[in-house]
């Protein structure tokens, strides 16, 4: 009993380490090819990885998005919002609708969607990390923008 559990556990992870069925245990064979790529002046032969994949839930960010309105909404404090929320964006109460709107802090703007809280006029907003780093702001500190969009 002990030896056909010790070869049910063993021997997979032995074979998997040889380089002859080195493909056998890969899941997605597509997702990447190696490449012999020869060194210079040597026998050796590199086995380089190449991923061309798109990687499943990231979403591609639109360099120019047409902004909804020219009409100034406001200035506002802003904080850095939630990271884990991709893209270019702002949760602010100057909005009662979602729209795309243009911030700007300092010298910078940027376009981003913008997103209602609900909340009140002066209760503050939110940006994304994307729209902080493109506006230039530090991302611990409160920053005064400016917010333009359609009323």
């Amino acid at each position: 009993m002990r030896v056909g559990l010790i070869c049910v556990v063993l021997v997979p992870l032995a074979v998997g380490g040889c380089g002859s069925v080195g493909g056998l245990f890969d899941r997605d064979r597509s997702a990447s090819a190696a490449e012999a790529v020869p060194t210079e002046g040597a026998d050796v032969v590199e086995a380089v990885v190449v991923d061309d994949s798109v990687e499943e839930g990231v979403a591609e960010v639109p360099v120019a998005l047409p902004v909804s309105g020219d009409t100034v909404l406001g200035t506002t404090v802003a904080a850095l919002g939630d990271p884990a929320v991709p893209g270019l964006w702002m949760e602010t109460p100057l909005t009662r609708r979602e729209q795309t709107g243009q911030v700007r802090y300092q010298a910078s703007s940027v376009t981003v969607t913008l997103r209602p809280t609900g909340g009140d006029a002066g209760s503050g907003s939110r940006l994304s990390l994307l729209a902080m780093q493109a506006l230039g702001a530090p991302l611990t500190d409160l920053v005064e923008v400016t917010v333009t969009g359609a009323q």
